[in-house]
């Protein structure tokens, strides 16, 4: 493993406290820890960097605290406990990176991982598990696919790795009902009972209450935390970064309860919407409208030229006069995404706003 580098860590749970334990073994560089989620106590038996003592404090701040004393401080190591997702983590952030590991577990933070990727230039090596199973493949732009060059299937899976003491979705009400209030109480444990229970944590979080036929979904495609695919999966991240350093990109594992597979991975898909599309970063100041973009850029526009504001349309054809809008008024903020499309031509542009500017710079 080359030396020195500057990895971006992306998820501090099950895979990424893997990924931790390899690093500290024989690596030396930087490694920044991202990572919003904070210590529960059933993380406790697959996340060996955690103890009772850190409950409740960030996963983040944790395992980078103990990557820098157990390497003895070979690592230099530094964390950030926001979303990964939000604007605070601009393209100029991730372009700081040689290498960004993905361990989340969540697809709207791999989307976003994947698309910051394409407008940093900066390799990801992805990462998730499901049981038994587990899948480690490299995204480099505009050389192999990204995330969004595969058709994402909605279908979801819940493993129960977390029992949220203070809960952010419905599902985290549902695991807690059911392992946790349920079966501590020795009551029946009927989908009746567990959604009653779920609804009344629910309420009191602020969430939304969801159908019983959601908990029901949810039941049935909860699958168990494994620590040994996550510590497989950890090695095969490892593998990726070497196999990284040496320009073989296209290499994708696979794992299952027999075996681990390798299998050869394809070229980008041309008409991706993410990694398709020819990507642009631009700072802009309080009075740039959508005109002035389009002018910097040198794109123009025709009479099928849309723009989309991460997924809602603000031009077309019938809105002619928002070319010349102040984009600040349209909702465009530090870390929106802008896509130009016609039948010609495919623009992604990252927007990072400085009130003080008059001229658009890229």
């Amino acid at each position: 493993m080359q030396k020195g580098q500057n990895i971006l860590l992306v998820g501090a749970g099950g895979i990424g406290s893997e990924v931790a334990h390899l690093l500290i073994k024989g690596y030396t560089g930087s490694i920044t820890v991202v990572d919003m989620d904070k210590i529960e106590l059933s993380n406790l038996n697959r996340q060996s960097f955690f103890t009772l003592q850190d409950i409740s404090q960030y996963k983040a701040e944790i395992l980078s605290r103990s990557i820098a004393t157990l390497s003895s401080n070979a690592i230099e190591s530094r964390f950030f406990t926001q979303d990964i997702t939000s604007a605070f983590f601009t393209v100029e952030f991730f372009k700081k990176f040689s290498c960004i590991l993905s361990c989340v577990d969540n697809i709207p933070a791999r989307k976003h991982i994947s698309r910051m990727s394409v407008l940093s230039g900066v390799p990801v090596i992805e990462s998730g598990t499901a049981g038994y199973d587990g899948e480690v493949y490299i995204i480099f732009p505009k050389k192999t696919e990204c995330y969004e060059c595969r058709e994402v299937s909605d279908s979801k899976v819940y493993p129960i790795c977390t029992l949220r003491r203070t809960p952010t979705e419905w599902h985290h009400c549902v695991h807690w009902a059911k392992y946790d209030e349920v079966g501590n109480r020795g009551a029946e444990d009927t989908l009746e009972s567990i959604h009653r229970i779920s609804a009344a944590r629910a309420v009191q979080y602020n969430i939304e209450v969801q159908d019983i036929s959601v908990t029901k979904e949810i039941l049935d495609k909860t699958i168990p935390s494994v620590i040994t695919t996550n510590a497989l999966v950890a090695n095969l991240i490892v593998l990726q970064m070497d196999m990284l350093e040496k320009g073989v990109l296209h290499n994708i594992y696979y794992l299952d309860r027999n075996n681990i597979r390798r299998v050869k991975g394809i070229a980008p898909y041309a008409k991706c919407r993410v990694c398709g599309p020819t990507a642009h970063t631009i700072e802009i100041g309080k009075t740039t409208s959508l005109q002035d973009i389009l002018r910097h850029l040198q794109i123009e526009v025709c009479e099928d030229t849309v723009v989309l504001k991460d997924t809602s349309l603000i031009y077309d054809t019938e809105y002619t006069d928002l070319l010349c809008t102040p984009l600040i008024s349209l909702g465009v903020q530090t870390g929106t995404i802008l896509k130009v499309l016609n039948n010609e031509i495919s623009h992604m542009i990252y927007i990072s706003v400085n009130e003080s500017l008059t001229a658009c710079h890229n």
